[in-house]
């Protein structure tokens, strides 16, 4: 039977909770403590780095990075960044994840890695034994419960993997150069907030015509000149501009290495590598801003403080971060051929 790609699908999806319009961004929980959303967008994409950075070390299937990411930046639709820092968030989002997708990940090794990521030290001692492992264990497991109730117990996501593959398949199954560029420009979409604006296979389109381009391959055009396969995935290429623009976007940011200090009150010039210290008086709780539909009331028993300290000054750590960046594309480009969609 042919596979085609309805326009009610992607209707489907943009009904969503999680889809969200462009303009809507301006109303988010981090927007409205006054956090630009240039800020915004490269401190969650700080996050998403540090997720798959984290579990190229526990060696988690790539699927579990997709859903942690996509996991990241729903929370920060509901809570602001100002409140949660994003390392505290992409941790908890790593061990939700390894559960949810059934690859299971031990919170020890978790924790390990998430210290030594955050420090960028892979030579510090994290055990039992020291305060730091204990810090970031408190702030995984409390902050377990608060991503629960900002996602509406919601896991289910839906990735562009499969619909990529699809696409590869009836119509460049034999260029895997084609292959290898569109599989590493969906890893790095997850580092974007596309999954909050486009629906999946909006994404995979937008890999796919990058491959196209990227591979001056060119593709069958019925009489109105009009690609074949666009008209089957049946998507508008204003949305696939619209997509690749947000993904340049962050290719700019990181080929610029400018550098970037988080926002906050408490930390004007530089955070901590330790996690967030949880407070234990619930008396002290205050109601978090949240955004969406389907946005939530509750308090949470206490508030995460966010003060982190660099390990070394902005300049070294933002190299870093940029050393991370190219070390894990090379990896997912090398990866590429070994992983399998259904």
């Amino acid at each position: 039977m042919k596979e085609t790609y309805s326009t009610q699908d992607i209707d489907w999806q943009r009904s969503s909770q999680w889809i969200i319009k462009k303009e809507d961004l301006e109303y988010t929980p981090s927007a409205l403590d006054g956090i630009p959303l240039v800020q915004e967008e490269i401190q969650r994409s700080k996050g998403c780095n540090f997720i798959i950075n984290v579990g190229l070390r526990l060696k988690s299937p790539q699927i579990t990075l997709a859903t942690a990411n996509a996991y990241f930046h729903r929370f920060y639709l509901r809570f602001s960044l100002k409140d949660y820092h994003y390392y505290d968030i992409a941790a908890t989002c790593i061990f939700l994840a390894s559960k949810v997708e059934d690859s299971n990940r031990k919170l020890r090794d978790i924790i390990i890695n998430c210290a030594k990521v955050a420090q960028k030290n892979n030579n510090i001692l994290i055990d039992e034994q020291t305060k730091e492992y204990w810090r970031w264990r408190d702030v995984i497991l409390y902050t377990e419960e608060i991503l629960l109730e900002a996602l509406c117990f919601d896991f289910r996501v839906d990735h562009p993997f499969n619909d990529l593959m699809r696409l590869i398949q009836k119509y460049a199954s034999e260029n895997k150069n084609l292959t290898k560029v569109a599989w590493t420009y969906i890893n790095d979409s997850t580092r974007s907030i596309s999954c909050l604006l486009f629906p999946s296979k909006v994404i995979a389109a937008a890999a796919f015509q990058h491959g196209l381009e990227k591979t001056k391959t060119s593709l069958p055009l019925d009489n109105a000149g009009i690609p074949l396969w666009l008209i089957d995935i049946d998507v508008s290429m204003d949305d696939i501009h619209a997509v690749m623009d947000l993904i340049h976007s962050l290719y700019r940011h990181i080929n610029s290495g400018k550098p970037f200090v988080a926002h906050s009150e408490t930390r004007p010039d530089s955070h901590s590598t330790t996690p967030s210290t949880v407070a234990t008086n619930s008396a002290q709780s205050t109601p978090q801003k949240q955004f969406g539909a389907t946005s939530l009331s509750f308090e949470t028993g206490s508030n995460v403080a966010t003060s982190r300290a660099e390990s070394s000054t902005t300049s070294q750590g933002e190299q870093s971060e940029q050393e991370q960046i190219a070390t894990q594309t090379d990896k997912s480009k090398e990866s590429q051929e070994e992983m399998e969609i259904n």
